[in-house]
């Protein structure tokens, strides 16, 4: 690619971005069967769609819980999505594996995780995460793979058949400065994964027991795919402050520009990339800095 087309491809790209950059995430409470994981799955359901609204763009998010959380009705929610730039799936709940399909557990037919490939994989668009919380999810990894896709299990294979830990230190790295090592004050899929893998072992550590459940990540990116912002300025409604409020939307407007550019780093020439990064940087810290000055005058 030339740098004139090269120049064009990017400012295409991040204007596109700008204009309707699209999030869709589906939150998905599996079966809890006993009091104390029904409740764990819905606090950690509610941190990670807490967690999906700090994103910038156009973020829609779907939580599916209790009598609504069937096989109807996440197939009814892949066949009308359009075409998201990016899209999260989190699955949270118990998972089961006979030795040749995986099932998540909700009311009703549990669904495959071929099932769940099929859907992803006739939904068009751009990146795609899925994230499965509970037992046995590792058993779904080789037959979600897909190279636009990043998959995150709490175990590494089928066999891992008890409950899971992982979905609930998964949920509060969302939250939590410490999972932010780059203290860029996000956090990304691998961010998030690593702080709860690490949870996990401390656990069965400090217990002195045998590990049961060892997570597993596959795919590409997903140091660069920001599941949360941490930290972020409170802002005034428009009404209040109506320079307050253009401030913060251009802060939007730069926050998704940078996270296209960034997954779409292998498209991109080293120079274009790093020149455009470099500047995104400058104006996005130049909008912080005006936001901070402006919110605590």
């Amino acid at each position: 690619m030339t740098a004139g087309r090269c120049s064009a491809f990017v400012a295409g790209l991040l204007a596109a971005a700008a204009a309707c950059a699209a999030t869709d995430v589906l939150v998905v409470e599996g079966l809890g069967g006993e009091a104390r994981y029904a409740d764990a799955f819905a606090v950690e359901a509610e941190a990670v769609a807490a967690a999906a609204a700090t994103l910038p763009g156009d973020v829609r998010i779907t939580r599916l819980r209790g009598a609504d959380a069937n096989r109807e009705a996440v197939a009814a929610y892949f066949a009308d999505l359009s075409a998201p730039d990016l899209l999260l799936v989190y699955l949270i709940g118990h998972g089961s594996f006979n030795d040749i399909d995986f099932k998540f557990n909700i009311p009703g037919p549990d669904f495959t995780d071929t099932e769940l490939a099929t859907w992803l994989d006739d939904t068009t668009g751009g990146t795609q995460l899925v994230v499965l919380t509970g037992s046995a999810s590792g058993a779904a990894s080789d037959t979600l793979a897909n190279d636009r896709r990043i998959i995150i299990t709490a175990t590494r294979s089928g066999v891992e058949r008890h409950a899971t830990r992982f979905g609930e230190f998964f949920a509060a790295a969302l939250s939590d400065p410490s999972a932010d090592l780059d203290k860029n004050r996000r956090i990304t899929a691998r961010e998030a994964f690593d702080y709860a893998a690490r949870a996990v072992a401390d656990t069965f550590k400090e217990a002195q027991q045998l590990a049961t459940e060892h997570a597993l990540l596959a795919g590409q990116r997903a140091d660069r795919l920001t599941l949360a912002r941490i930290d972020e300025t409170p802002t005034a409604p428009a009404d209040d402050d109506p320079e307050l409020a253009r401030l913060t939307a251009e802060r939007d407007r730069l926050n998704a520009e940078i996270e296209a550019l960034q997954l779409a780093r292998e498209r991109l020439s080293v120079d274009e990339y790093r020149d455009t990064f470099t500047r995104l940087l400058i104006e996005l810290a130049q909008t912080e800095e005006a936001i901070d000055e402006r919110a605590n005058r």
